[in-house]
């Protein structure tokens, strides 16, 4: 049984070692803490919420892995509580979740805070805070979410990720390797995925489309593509298959067009007048053909060694597992005399391009909208800077 157990653990990402220390969390007897009542008292109207949302869950199962809404392992209990109380996303697992709000006294707890067990960086388990030394937890295969006095189960450290302010909102930009068209659908580009804090609109999609580009990142549904260094809706764009192989035009008699052909689509030119002319079909959309430097042609009046060496070519569009988090802060800050890059994205992330320096703006004030780690963006500077380079207020 221990051997299956390991196996469940193992497969959603857990190590061996927080899978032991997983099965040594101590067990309290229901009729211990059954009297117990969390505290209501001075509870903001967020801590209320997660407190609430928390307790409806008691009962539900423990499943490795699992994020509800009918069975939970420990990370996933807080990840659902907390995005149905709070609208707050976070990542899986408790590792992830001890980065988020900021550490607090174990002799100061207040509902709604995050208890974690373990070393920093290396946590196995978390509980949900819900007044009068009471978490709310789910604890380990065979058993429920229950509530427990941490008396008995003492945690390591506390997060808070509640104030008595707004609720920080947070999303999650995951990396991606992705080829799309540009669509007739006209679409923003903007700074940041639409409507989220400090955005700014750079312009639009009107003048490329049928343009393949690359994407590197996405949040739900706005991706990011260096090219355009921006984000647009994914409305806007249609997934294609990337190529990148040679041959030539060999036949007449067909359209080339800026969007694969349809009914009313522009022509731009013939293929008459490319007989013999040396290209590079860098992505294929059905039976059409992108050549970035003419637009999309039927496969047709390509050789048919060039059309077998498409229809080889696999699907290379992926998601990874990479993700990094981004808060939503409402600060000013002031630039200083360190030269930092401007840029599109976090420093180091994939696709992230540098439109210019602090260089010649010591002593200037600025906005600052959403943070992640060692970066912060300003909607003044239409990108992400490092924070040695600014006096954060």
């Amino acid at each position: 049984m221990e051997n299956f157990e390991k196996k469940q653990a193992l497969d959603v990402g857990f190590t061996e070692e927080q899978f032991q220390q997983i099965m040594s969390i101590p067990l309290v007897a229901f009729e211990e803490i059954q009297h117990l009542t969390a505290t209501r008292a001075s509870m903001t109207s967020d801590q209320t919420k997660v407190v609430n949302k928390a307790k409806e869950q008691l009962g539900k199962p423990y499943v490795w892995g699992a994020s509800g809404p009918g069975s939970f392992d420990c990370g996933g209990l807080v990840k659902y509580v907390y995005k149905q109380a709070v609208n707050m996303e976070l990542l899986m697992g408790t590792v992830n979740q001890e980065k988020y709000g900021k550490e607090v006294s174990l002799n100061s707890l207040l509902p709604g805070d995050l208890l974690f067990y373990g070393t920093k960086g290396n946590t196995y388990h978390v509980g949900i805070y819900i007044g009068n030394n009471q978490m709310i937890h789910a604890p380990q295969p065979g058993q429920n979410v229950t509530t427990v006095d941490i008396k008995y189960f003492y945690p390591s450290f506390a997060r808070r990720l509640l104030s008595a302010g707004p609720v920080l909102k947070q999303m999650e930009f995951v990396e991606i390797d992705r080829t799309v068209m540009i669509n007739q659908e006209e679409k923003e580009i903007d700074t940041l995925p639409w409507g989220q804090k400090g955005y700014a609109k750079l312009g639009t999609t009107k003048s490329i489309q049928g343009k393949v580009i690359q994407l590197t990142q996405e949040i739900n549904s706005y991706a990011y593509a260096p090219e355009l260094k921006g984000w647009v809706d994914k409305k806007g764009m249609v997934e294609v298959i990337k190529t990148n192989c040679s041959g030539k035009i060999e036949n007449g008699g067909y359209q080339i067009n800026p969007l694969p052909w349809f009914n009313g689509v522009p022509v731009i030119g013939y293929t008459k007048d490319h007989i013999g002319k040396q290209v590079v079909v860098s992505a294929k959309n059905g039976s059409y053909y992108y050549v970035s430097s003419l637009g999309w042609i039927d496969k047709k009046a390509f050789g048919q060694s060039l059309i077998n060496q498409i229809d080889a070519v696999k699907n290379g569009n992926i998601i990874t597992n990479k993700k990094i988090v981004v808060t939503e802060i409402e600060k000013n800050g002031v630039i200083n005399t360190i030269e930092k890059e401007i840029d599109t994205l976090p420093w180091g992330q994939k696709g992230y391009v540098k439109p210019g320096t602090t260089k010649s703006m010591s002593g200037k004030t600025i906005k600052l909208t959403q943070d992640s780690g060692s970066y912060i963006f300003s909607p003044d500077l239409k990108g992400w800077v490092d924070k040695k380079g600014l006096t954060i207020k």
